[in-house]
Protein backbone atom coordinates (compact mmCIF):
# COMPACT_ATOMS: atom_id res chain seq x y z
CA UNK A 1 0.00 0.00 0.00
CA UNK A 2 3.45 1.98 0.65
CA UNK A 3 4.43 1.83 -2.54
CA UNK A 4 1.31 2.34 -4.60
CA UNK A 5 0.04 5.51 -2.29
CA UNK A 6 3.71 6.76 -3.11
CA UNK A 7 2.42 6.34 -7.21
CA UNK A 8 -0.69 8.56 -6.32
CA UNK A 9 1.33 11.51 -4.82
CA UNK A 10 3.75 11.61 -8.03
CA UNK A 11 3.56 9.39 -10.93
CA UNK A 12 6.76 9.67 -11.65
CA UNK A 13 6.38 13.09 -13.51
CA UNK A 14 5.36 15.26 -10.62
CA UNK A 15 1.55 14.53 -11.48
CA UNK A 16 -0.42 13.37 -8.20
CA UNK A 17 -3.78 11.39 -8.30
CA UNK A 18 -3.01 10.06 -11.51
CA UNK A 19 -4.87 6.75 -11.27
CA UNK A 20 -3.70 4.62 -14.82
CA UNK A 21 -0.18 5.34 -13.12
CA UNK A 22 -1.82 3.73 -9.61
CA UNK A 23 -3.61 0.72 -10.89
CA UNK A 24 -0.36 -0.02 -13.21
CA UNK A 25 1.37 -0.11 -9.92
CA UNK A 26 -0.90 -2.45 -8.21
CA UNK A 27 -0.80 -5.08 -10.86
CA UNK A 28 2.93 -4.73 -11.30
CA UNK A 29 3.70 -4.37 -7.94
CA UNK A 30 6.35 -7.22 -6.95
CA UNK A 31 4.25 -8.36 -4.36
CA UNK A 32 1.65 -8.68 -6.71
CA UNK A 33 3.75 -10.90 -9.55
CA UNK A 34 5.91 -13.09 -7.46
CA UNK A 35 5.04 -16.22 -6.06
CA UNK A 36 7.81 -15.86 -2.94
CA UNK A 37 5.05 -15.13 -0.88
CA UNK A 38 2.42 -17.83 -1.40
CA UNK A 39 3.92 -20.49 1.48
CA UNK A 40 4.44 -17.97 3.89
CA UNK A 41 1.69 -18.50 6.72
CA UNK A 42 1.15 -14.50 7.05
CA UNK A 43 0.44 -13.93 3.77
CA UNK A 44 -3.08 -13.94 2.11
CA UNK A 45 -6.51 -13.31 3.48
CA UNK A 46 -10.13 -14.16 3.96
CA UNK A 47 -12.21 -13.56 1.24
CA UNK A 48 -15.32 -11.62 1.84
CA UNK A 49 -18.78 -13.61 1.34
CA UNK A 50 -20.23 -11.10 -1.30
CA UNK A 51 -17.08 -11.09 -2.86
CA UNK A 52 -17.43 -15.17 -3.11
CA UNK A 53 -20.13 -15.02 -4.63
CA UNK A 54 -19.23 -12.25 -7.00
CA UNK A 55 -16.35 -14.17 -8.06
CA UNK A 56 -18.37 -17.37 -8.39
CA UNK A 57 -20.82 -15.53 -10.72
CA UNK A 58 -18.75 -13.79 -12.59
CA UNK A 59 -16.92 -17.09 -13.73
CA UNK A 60 -19.68 -18.36 -15.26
CA UNK A 61 -21.55 -15.19 -17.48
CA UNK A 62 -24.58 -15.11 -15.74
CA UNK A 63 -27.31 -13.56 -17.02
CA UNK A 64 -30.20 -11.75 -15.62
CA UNK A 65 -33.93 -12.10 -16.66
CA UNK A 66 -35.34 -8.36 -14.95
CA UNK A 67 -31.66 -7.32 -16.76
CA UNK A 68 -31.43 -5.47 -13.61
CA UNK A 69 -29.23 -8.30 -11.69
CA UNK A 70 -31.59 -8.31 -8.84
CA UNK A 71 -30.18 -9.64 -5.63
CA UNK A 72 -31.77 -8.37 -2.43
CA UNK A 73 -30.61 -8.06 1.26
CA UNK A 74 -27.82 -10.95 2.27
CA UNK A 75 -27.19 -9.59 5.60
CA UNK A 76 -29.04 -12.74 7.13
CA UNK A 77 -26.86 -15.32 4.90
CA UNK A 78 -23.35 -13.76 4.03
CA UNK A 79 -23.53 -11.25 7.10
CA UNK A 80 -23.10 -8.25 4.39
CA UNK A 81 -24.65 -6.40 1.88
CA UNK A 82 -23.30 -4.38 -0.36
CA UNK A 83 -23.58 -0.73 0.26
CA UNK A 84 -25.05 -1.46 3.70
CA UNK A 85 -21.71 -0.98 5.92
CA UNK A 86 -22.64 -0.60 9.44
CA UNK A 87 -19.69 1.86 10.03
CA UNK A 88 -17.21 3.54 7.58
CA UNK A 89 -14.87 0.98 8.77
CA UNK A 90 -16.68 -1.40 6.47
CA UNK A 91 -18.64 -4.71 7.70
CA UNK A 92 -16.06 -5.49 10.37
CA UNK A 93 -12.76 -3.52 12.41
CA UNK A 94 -9.42 -3.37 10.39
CA UNK A 95 -7.58 -4.20 13.33
CA UNK A 96 -10.22 -7.49 14.49
CA UNK A 97 -7.85 -10.49 15.08
CA UNK A 98 -9.06 -13.94 14.78
CA UNK A 99 -8.17 -15.73 18.58
CA UNK A 100 -6.27 -18.51 18.24
CA UNK A 101 -3.19 -19.36 16.14
CA UNK A 102 -3.83 -15.73 14.16
CA UNK A 103 -3.62 -13.47 16.78
CA UNK A 104 -0.55 -15.35 18.75
CA UNK A 105 1.52 -14.92 15.65
CA UNK A 106 0.67 -10.85 15.55
CA UNK A 107 -1.85 -11.21 12.29
CA UNK A 108 -4.62 -9.19 11.71
CA UNK A 109 -7.17 -10.51 10.21
CA UNK A 110 -10.70 -8.38 9.73
CA UNK A 111 -12.81 -10.68 7.56
CA UNK A 112 -12.85 -13.56 10.24
CA UNK A 113 -15.18 -11.26 12.43
CA UNK A 114 -17.94 -11.98 10.51
CA UNK A 115 -16.95 -15.51 10.01
CA UNK A 116 -18.50 -18.18 12.43
CA UNK A 117 -20.17 -20.97 12.65
CA UNK A 118 -23.19 -19.86 11.52
CA UNK A 119 -22.07 -17.85 8.63
CA UNK A 120 -19.84 -20.39 7.23
CA UNK A 121 -22.96 -22.38 6.55
CA UNK A 122 -25.16 -19.68 5.81
CA UNK A 123 -22.58 -18.60 3.32
CA UNK A 124 -22.02 -22.04 1.82
CA UNK A 125 -25.74 -23.08 1.56
CA UNK A 126 -26.41 -19.60 -0.17
CA UNK A 127 -23.89 -20.60 -3.08
CA UNK A 128 -25.19 -24.23 -3.33
CA UNK A 129 -28.68 -23.05 -3.46
CA UNK A 130 -27.95 -20.36 -5.92
CA UNK A 131 -25.89 -23.15 -8.20
CA UNK A 132 -28.31 -26.56 -7.72
CA UNK A 133 -31.48 -23.56 -7.12
CA UNK A 134 -31.31 -22.30 -10.88
CA UNK A 135 -30.06 -18.93 -10.38
CA UNK A 136 -29.31 -16.34 -7.35
CA UNK A 137 -31.22 -13.29 -5.82
CA UNK A 138 -34.56 -11.93 -6.21
CA UNK A 139 -37.13 -14.00 -7.77
CA UNK A 140 -33.77 -16.36 -8.97
CA UNK A 141 -33.05 -13.69 -11.12
CA UNK A 142 -29.52 -14.14 -11.66
CA UNK A 143 -28.82 -17.39 -13.39
CA UNK A 144 -25.58 -19.05 -14.34
CA UNK A 145 -24.58 -20.28 -17.71
CA UNK A 146 -22.71 -23.61 -17.99
CA UNK A 147 -21.88 -23.85 -21.79
CA UNK A 148 -18.80 -24.03 -21.33
CA UNK A 149 -18.52 -26.32 -18.44
CA UNK A 150 -20.76 -28.60 -20.02
CA UNK A 151 -18.74 -29.32 -23.39
CA UNK A 152 -16.04 -30.40 -21.23
CA UNK A 153 -18.28 -32.51 -18.79
CA UNK A 154 -17.02 -35.62 -20.34
CA UNK A 155 -13.53 -34.52 -19.61
CA UNK A 156 -13.62 -34.22 -16.06
CA UNK A 157 -9.94 -33.25 -15.89
CA UNK A 158 -9.87 -30.15 -18.54
CA UNK A 159 -13.33 -29.48 -16.98
CA UNK A 160 -11.44 -29.12 -13.25
CA UNK A 161 -8.72 -27.56 -15.43
CA UNK A 162 -10.88 -24.43 -16.82
CA UNK A 163 -12.65 -24.31 -13.26
CA UNK A 164 -8.97 -24.16 -11.64
CA UNK A 165 -8.10 -20.80 -13.73
CA UNK A 166 -11.54 -19.31 -13.53
CA UNK A 167 -11.88 -20.15 -9.74
CA UNK A 168 -8.55 -20.55 -8.48
CA UNK A 169 -5.96 -18.97 -10.52
CA UNK A 170 -4.24 -21.94 -11.17
CA UNK A 171 -3.85 -22.88 -7.13
CA UNK A 172 -5.82 -26.17 -7.10
CA UNK A 173 -3.55 -28.54 -5.29
CA UNK A 174 -3.57 -32.33 -6.99
CA UNK A 175 -5.18 -33.42 -3.58
CA UNK A 176 -7.66 -31.59 -3.99
CA UNK A 177 -8.58 -32.06 -8.25
CA UNK A 178 -8.26 -35.65 -7.06
CA UNK A 179 -10.93 -35.52 -4.47
CA UNK A 180 -13.60 -33.35 -6.89
CA UNK A 181 -12.80 -35.79 -9.43
CA UNK A 182 -13.64 -38.77 -7.66
CA UNK A 183 -17.08 -36.54 -6.68
CA UNK A 184 -17.86 -35.74 -10.76
CA UNK A 185 -17.34 -38.92 -12.08
CA UNK A 186 -20.03 -39.81 -9.82
CA UNK A 187 -22.39 -38.64 -12.06
CA UNK A 188 -22.04 -41.26 -14.80
CA UNK A 189 -22.64 -40.05 -18.33
CA UNK A 190 -25.14 -42.01 -21.15
CA UNK A 191 -23.51 -42.58 -24.80
CA UNK A 192 -24.40 -39.86 -25.88
CA UNK A 193 -24.55 -37.70 -22.55
CA UNK A 194 -27.63 -35.72 -21.48
CA UNK A 195 -27.74 -32.26 -21.27
CA UNK A 196 -28.79 -32.74 -17.22
CA UNK A 197 -26.11 -35.21 -16.81
CA UNK A 198 -23.25 -32.70 -18.18
CA UNK A 199 -25.23 -29.81 -16.18
CA UNK A 200 -25.15 -32.02 -13.18
CA UNK A 201 -20.92 -32.71 -13.41
CA UNK A 202 -20.40 -28.88 -13.71
CA UNK A 203 -22.49 -27.91 -11.13
CA UNK A 204 -21.12 -30.62 -8.82
CA UNK A 205 -17.48 -29.07 -9.59
CA UNK A 206 -18.09 -25.52 -9.14
CA UNK A 207 -19.91 -26.12 -5.92
CA UNK A 208 -17.46 -28.39 -4.78
CA UNK A 209 -14.92 -25.51 -5.71
CA UNK A 210 -16.77 -22.55 -3.67
CA UNK A 211 -17.16 -23.88 -0.78
CA UNK A 212 -13.77 -25.40 0.28
CA UNK A 213 -11.31 -23.50 2.40
CA UNK A 214 -8.94 -23.30 -0.33
CA UNK A 215 -11.28 -21.11 -2.58
CA UNK A 216 -12.30 -18.90 0.67
CA UNK A 217 -8.78 -17.87 1.19
CA UNK A 218 -7.25 -15.26 -1.46
CA UNK A 219 -3.32 -15.61 -1.87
Amino acid sequence: MYRVAQIFDNNGLGVRGDLKAVVKAILFDYEARSTTFINSPGYGKLKEPVLRTTQLLRAFHPTSTSNYYKMGLTDATLAQTPLRSPTVFNFYEPDYSRPGEIATAGLVSPEFQITGEQTSITTANFLRDGIYGNGFGTGRDIKQVFTAEQALATNVSALLDRMNLLLMANAMTPEMKSRITTEVNATTLSTPPTSAQTLERARTAAHLIVTSAQFAAQR
